[in-house]
């Protein structure tokens, strides 16, 4: 009966132990599942992070030359600006300089003045041109700037969604180391719960199972005997 009751605790005992460990495993992985979780959102926002501060890099070289090259045109233009209308008062002093000196009257003057336009005209084209140009570059410039700042304004919003999530995922991690440890605790405290009242049980069982004998049950022995002798009630002895 004692041997029973010990095998059918030791059985209890390593079924509680089996389901412990099994039940641990499904912990500990469930809980390396969001670590790796936790860690493949980390890199994909580093990631992220670094790709859009390349993107805004190259963007921001990129604006940088073109600046610098509507502040070049800006200058050349002021320059052609400045020579052309040198050129016209040089072109209208020489044309009234010399009609003057001539007398050609009517014909010249007209002659004069059709030089004039022409040479406004040209001039206003030539400055149409170049204010179109300007304003090409200005709005590309522009385009580029609203871009970047498009850019920004969006991997900020999906930084802040990741970390938030990020914050989540660490919290419920912890969470679950938190229950991991009090039920590991719990699991020690119900085994060695089960394995003192397995023993108590044990020793109450044996102690049960055996009969007191009383002094006056016994029998005096004789020397040389080789007979057998009893033992208890209903029990007996092997041969002396």
């Amino acid at each position: 009966m004692g041997k029973a009751n010990n095998e059918i605790s030791q059985l209890l005992k390593k079924r509680v132990m089996r389901n412990c460990h099994k039940k641990r495993r499904r912990q500990e992985r469930a809980v390396a599942k969001r670590l790796a979780a936790e860690e493949a959102v980390t890199q994909r926002i580093s990631d992220g992070v670094k790709k859009q501060k390349a993107l805004a890099e190259k963007y921001y070289s990129k604006l940088k030359n073109i600046s610098k090259e509507a502040k070049d045109l800006r200058c050349k233009i002021q320059v052609q600006q400045h020579t052309t209308k040198v050129l016209l008062d040089t072109a209208v002093i020489y044309i009234v300089v010399h009609i003057a000196g001539r007398t050609m009257g009517k014909a010249n003057n007209e002659i004069s003045q059709l030089l004039k336009k022409r040479v406004m005209r040209n001039c206003h084209k030539k400055r149409r041109r170049q204010e179109r140009a300007v304003a090409k570059r200005l709005a590309a410039e522009e385009a580029v700037t609203q871009r970047i700042s498009d850019g920004v304004k969006k991997q900020k919003a999906l930084a802040e969604k990741y970390y938030s999530k990020l914050k989540n995922i660490s919290k419920e991690a912890k969470d679950l180391r938190c229950k991991i440890q009090v039920q590991q605790h719990t699991t020690k405290v119900l085994l060695d719960t089960a394995a003192i009242g397995n023993g108590s049980l044990i020793s109450k069982t044996i102690t049960a199972s055996v009969k007191q004998i009383s002094p006056s049950e016994l029998s005096p022995v004789e020397k040389n005997n080789t007979g057998t002798i009893p033992v208890g009630s209903g029990t007996y002895g092997r041969k002396l």
